[in-house]
């Protein structure tokens, strides 16, 4: 999971396993992330925008890849 806030942050761990992070939706004093394993990496970006934040993240996990063609479905249109 990726957090990207509106308060010019962002948080992602090194891998992506399962998991979620719960912040303070369960106890308003409390940010939790619960993901199986006993050691993780968090990388934090700092950013004006929400445009840096994703090119930070891009600049350590690579570029977002684009969704593929066959994940949108089958398109038919009396136009085409």
């Amino acid at each position: 999971p990726v957090v990207l806030s509106s308060r010019g942050y962002a948080l992602w761990r090194e891998q992506n396993p399962e998991g979620d992070f719960d912040f303070a939706a369960t106890d308003p004093n409390r940010h939790v992330y619960r993901a199986a394993g006993t050691q993780a990496t968090f990388y934090l970006a700092l950013g004006p925008s929400l445009e840096d934040l994703v090119r930070a993240r891009a600049k350590i996990r690579g570029p977002i890849r684009p969704i593929p063609d066959w994940s949108l479905g089958l398109w038919i249109s009396k136009n085409s």
